[in-house]
């Protein structure tokens, strides 16, 4: 079996390779043959302390309530209302709930899950917001909305049932990227 290994603590940490991810407070998730997890904040809280991850998949938060501290490389960014986070596989991030409660969504998208898609798979290759640097786009109340709306339908469609879920899913991930990409020249 293929493994890479990022020490955490006490802990290591396997790839989706073997279909499952559990990281200390946050949490094991399943990995289905996609390669795609999407989680709603409010059924699925993030630790409330501090804790290093490693993993080889893509990690993109959206906040819409609540604050939470997110370490990106040596960044640190204060995630409120509003701010979408895109952290590239293999970075080492840390989060800390700094609210009782936090609102939005965050989803773990492995690299398998764009085979076929190589078109989205470069969307995010280039994607200026996928740097440590600038991993954080701050929102405005239409576009966290919109983008918010986007998550949900994700969501809908990984626990879904249809032959093209998959298709619908990588469309809403690119929507995301497009929104995000808008708003990140405004704010940059």
């Amino acid at each position: 079996m293929l493994e890479t290994q990022c020490v955490v603590g006490q802990k290591n940490i396997m790839d989706m390779w073997a279909f499952n991810i559990s990281l200390p407070g946050w949490g094991s998730y399943a990995f289905k043959a996609d390669h795609f997890i999407i989680k709603d904040w409010k059924q699925h809280a993030l630790a409330a302390y501090l804790s290093a991850a490693c993993a080889p998949f893509y990690k993109v938060f959206h906040v819409t309530a609540g604050k939470g501290l997110l370490i990106a490389g040596v960044h640190h960014y204060v995630l409120g209302p509003g701010n979408v986070a895109f952290i590239r596989p293999d970075e080492f991030i840390a989060w800390r709930t700094l609210s009782g409660d936090i609102d939005g969504h965050f989803c773990f998208v492995h690299p398998s899950f764009f085979k076929g898609a190589s078109h989205v798979l470069d969307s995010f290759l280039t994607f200026p917001h996928a740097h440590p640097a600038t991993a954080v786009v701050p929102l405005n109340q239409i576009q966290s909305g919109n983008v918010q709306q986007s998550f949900e339908l994700m969501r809908q469609e990984a626990a879904g049932h249809f032959d093209d879920k998959k298709q619908a899913i990588l469309l809403h991930l690119q929507m995301i990227l497009l929104k995000v990409r808008r708003a990140g020249r405004e704010y940059y």
